[in-house]
């Protein structure tokens, strides 16, 4: 009945005629009987513009014609398509995701060599061929993916294994995307082949349209694929379990569905109590010691899987910091001296920095508050005698105004990690900068040096992207050399 409502509708028409064949309500109003569904005719209408290579459509309009459509055409490319260009598709879809919300870095479908075996939180989105199902019996192909990238780096065991989360493709949903990728790209070579396959202008706005159409598919079909959170954890020393969790949402990027969901979950931590620090502390890492190294504590948050798993130190330097505000839950100390000493010792007051490396640690409550009586009861100490040379001489009133040999000029540099060079560097403006900025008189300038070197030469489109940006931040000198 559709047909040939569509039929009757393409009547033969003049060249300077603006509206060609019938509307879609003229249709339903030609083939629907008192008592049917009208979606029944809806979907006739959509399977006929779907496979016909004569019947074309055009603003809610359809009508037959003696010259074949290009949905045949892009039928026939897209058939022709090999899987390698459907994934690679895919993959550029996927490194064009924006944002990354808690995690450090997100990698789309890499080896486990692609992922970086450091201490910052990472999403791993898996290869659309590495699926996962609900009730799946065994491990799924994406859970063996998840392993591998997780125990190993290459040909390396993985340290920090506690820093990586996963997100996988369902299996159910690999079809459609791949049919609708196809499409997409088949439309896209159309519009690149226009001059050579003679298209009118009708014809030239059909592949235009459908290309637009078959674009925001992917894009759909893409985010309801991506829908499975897979998250490794640990209970002691037993073998390493996975969390999967679907996702919903396909409005939403796979990065933004994660991030939402193990923000919720408290799978992945970016604000944290010190009373939490504190039971992992109690239960795991200082049973029999009065203290422990603080970069010990965050190599094993970081390693372990039965530990807490935070975004990055930062979130546990907060938590000191808010920790050692009362005498409760554990003290800080800058170093510990030869003869046991907690020297800096925070345990009650947050009077100081807190750093993470190797001499810093924190110190259960009971020893910190013996030390801190023990320093309440001792005299204070002498000051230091003056050094260097006497001065003689008579004056008024008996006093030695020795004039003033404090030092009036500053300068240090330092090496900043390239990985970490935006918190190292707020770090020397807080810890030092900040200091001589308060000062009345003081003129203080900063200078930042950058060098790169590469055994294989920078590309192009990397030098022209930092030479642009250099003179956009009004570099005072930069370039690039050939050694």
């Amino acid at each position: 009945r559709v047909a040939r409502a569509i039929f009757m509708g393409s009547a033969p028409h003049v060249r300077q005629q603006t509206s060609r064949g019938i509307e879609d309500g003229r249709i339903r109003l030609g083939v629907v009987q008192p008592g049917e569904p009208v979606a029944t005719f809806n979907d006739a209408t959509g399977r006929l513009a779907n496979q016909l290579t004569h019947l074309y459509t055009s603003a809610g309009r359809y009508w037959y014609d003696t010259q074949p459509n290009l949905r045949r055409t892009m039928e026939d490319r897209a058939a022709n398509l090999e899987p390698e260009e459907v994934e690679a598709e895919i993959l550029r879809r996927l490194k064009r995701i924006q944002g990354r919300g808690l995690f450090t870095a997100v990698h789309p479908c890499p080896t486990s060599a692609d992922v970086p075996d450091e201490s910052e939180a990472r999403l791993v989105i898996l290869s659309p061929q590495t699926g996962h199902r609900a009730r799946q019996r065994g491990n799924s192909a994406a859970l063996i993916a998840a392993t591998e990238i997780l125990e190993k780096r290459g040909d390396l065991p993985r340290t920090y294994s506690n820093m990586i989360i996963f997100v996988a493709p369902d299996v159910e949903y690999w079809s459609p995307l791949e049919s609708e990728v196809r499409h997409y790209l088949a439309w896209d070579s159309i519009i690149k082949d226009l001059e050579e396959l003679n298209l009118d202008t009708h014809q030239r706005r059909e592949a235009a349209d459908g290309k637009t159409r078959s674009n925001q598919t992917v894009g759909m079909r893409l985010n309801e694929a991506y829908c499975w959170l897979l998250v490794p954890t640990q209970e002691g020393t037993d073998p390493i379990k996975w969390e999967t969790t679907r996702m919903p949402g396909p409005q939403e990027n796979p990065v933004a569905k994660a991030v939402r969901k193990v923000q919720s979950d408290e799978q992945l931590i970016s604000q944290w109590s010190p009373a939490l620090l504190r039971m992992e502390l109690d239960q795991w890492l200082w049973k029999e010691e009065s203290h422990i190294s603080l970069k010990r504590v965050w190599e094993c948050l970081a390693t372990y899987l039965y530990l807490s798993r935070l975004c990055n130190s930062d979130v546990l330097l907060d938590t000191v910091r808010e920790g050692v505000r009362t005498q409760e839950w554990f003290g800080y100390a800058d170093m510990v001296e030869p003869n046991g000493r907690y020297a800096g010792l925070q345990f009650g007051s947050a009077s100081g920095s807190i750093y993470l490396n190797d001499e810093s640690v924190l110190v259960k409550p009971d020893v910190a508050q013996k030390q801190l009586e023990s320093d309440a009861g001792r005299p204070p100490p002498k000051p230091p005698k003056p050094k260097g040379k006497e001065r003689s001489g008579s004056y008024r009133g008996g006093t030695d105004p020795s004039p003033d040999t404090s030092p009036k000029r500053f300068y240090g540099s330092i090496n900043l990690d390239s990985i970490r060079a935006s918190r190292d560097a707020q770090q020397v403006i807080e810890e030092v900068v900040q200091h001589l900025t308060s000062l009345p008189n003081v003129t203080v300038s900063v200078t930042m040096e950058i060098q790169a070197v590469t055994s294989e030469g920078f590309p192009k489109n990397t030098i022209d992207t930092v030479e642009a940006n250099c003179q956009t931040l009004k570099f005072t000198s930069q370039g690039f050399e050939e050694e």
